[in-house]
């Protein structure tokens, strides 16, 4: 009964397919905030570190949906109890979902996106610093800001800021081309221990 309502009604096998089929890039990249294109080629790469196979006891969720799920967390804010809420699976397999599809996008876009941070490449970056700015032993430069955000349930004054407002702070370092090296993002501003 559960597979059938998940089936039926959850919007990976609805929602998705119509705007697939509809051809409507805007709708699509407004609902999981990329094209069709992007999609597509982020779903061929997790796909093999995602499918599961089918058993006696049940039919396994499918790879377009697992993402599905993971790029609507992520995309929109949502929180898993309202995932679990539309999608209709229950609370742990949705944070189990997100977790899982989490870490296979990592290691599916770590070496093309995430940079190689070995002695020597560091070594490169700072004498393209020195030479083109004059800048000895500078790997990067370094800067953040507070990013204004509503507070998270039950979290106190955790997220509240010395600019008297709630934030996240987003860090972020970029080379001597201006090109962002690392970035992190999400840290409650507290100064508490």
């Amino acid at each position: 009964m559960e597979e059938e309502l998940r089936i039926g009604q959850g919007p990976s096998h609805n929602l998705m397919k119509e705007l697939i089929i509809s051809n409507d890039v805007i709708m699509f990249a407004n609902y999981v905030r990329m094209t069709p294109e992007s999609w597509n080629c982020l779903l061929g790469k997790v796909f093999n570190k995602l499918e599961k196979s089918t058993t006696n006891m049940r039919i396994p969720i499918s790879p377009a949906e697992r993402l599905c799920v993971t790029i609507r967390f992520l995309a929109d804010g949502r929180t898993q109890k309202s995932l679990m809420y539309e999608h209709r699976h229950g609370h742990s397999t949705i944070v189990g979902i997100t977790t899982e599809t989490m870490t296979a996008i990592i290691d599916a876009l770590k070496d093309d996106y995430l940079p190689n941070l070995s002695t020597e490449n560091m070594k490169e970056v700072a004498n393209y610093s020195y030479s083109r700015w004059n800048l000895p032993n500078c790997c990067g430069a370094i800067d953040g800001k507070h990013i204004q955000v509503v507070a998270p349930y039950k979290s106190g004054s955790t997220y509240y800021n010395y600019k008297n407002f709630l934030s996240i702070v987003l860090m972020a370092v970029c080379d001597a081309d201006y090109k962002l090296t690392f970035v992190d993002i999400g840290a409650p501003m507290s100064t508490k221990p």
